[in-house]
């Protein structure tokens, strides 16, 4: 008797996801730099092995985004110039995105990354979806810069205390991160979901409305919101 057996490519994946974590539980050695064990998926997705610090995911962001970024490959949110750098860290359940933005005065740089956090038997992976390099806005950067400047996106100053705040169910957990290097100046700040808060909070709002431009901008969906009060 012969037995058929049929995949779709959606059930293709999710299966050589959890062998290549299985792979790399069973070679994972005690002590390994960031690029070991790291296995490429099909769609551009890869697999990073993780060791973070839960004292700095809980108190210190700033160096927890840090580590998250020196293991994706991401640039270093510079101070030693002048240019101007925005990574904005969308955390939701499911997917999440890191916005990376870089303006000097010879060129312009965009790129989103797709990831999430994967554990399994108390070890941390970061899953990476997809990268999305060489975004440009369609309207022009000059635009896009002017309308970063109009939300005072480098320059908001959050009301809310999100550690006291994130056990709020309506909000879903969902947060948006920011890191800012402007001047050779750095700033770290953030915000529980914009979606609900815009309406009792002014920075809120600029945060809401910059991230639904930049979704049309770059035509590109990382920001989703809570779909009920985007109504």
């Amino acid at each position: 008797m012969v037995v058929i057996i049929k995949f779709n490519m959606k059930n293709l994946i999710t299966i050589v996801i959890v062998i290549s974590l299985f792979q790399i539980f069973c070679n994972r050695k005690d002590e390994q730099n960031i690029t070991d064990s790291l296995v490429y998926l099909p769609n551009q997705q890869k697999i990073i092995p993780y060791k973070n610090d839960s004292n700095y995911q809980k108190s210190r962001q700033e160096v927890f985004l840090k580590s998250v970024a020196a293991h994706m490959g991401l640039p270093v949110v510079s101070t030693m110039n002048n240019d101007f750098y925005l990574r904005v860290w969308l955390w939701e359940y499911g997917k999440n995105y890191v916005i990376n933005v870089h303006n000097e005065k010879t060129k312009n740089e965009c790129s989103v990354v797709e990831f999430n956090g994967v554990n399994i038997d108390t070890s941390n992976y970061l899953l990476i979806h997809k990268v999305h390099n060489n975004l440009h806005p369609k309207n022009g950067w000059a635009l896009f810069l002017d309308t970063l400047e109009r939300y005072r996106i480098a320059n908001l100053n959050p009301v809310l205390n999100i550690q006291k705040e994130t056990g709020h169910s309506i909000t879903s957990m969902s947060y948006v991160q920011f890191e800012v290097s402007q001047r050779g100046q750095y700033r770290f700040y953030q915000f529980l979901e914009p979606s609900y808060y815009r309406t009792l909070d002014s920075g809120s709002h600029s945060v809401y409305q910059f991230l639904k431009y930049f979704n049309r901008e770059m035509n590109i969906e990382v920001y989703h919101g809570s779909s009920f009060l985007n109504k």
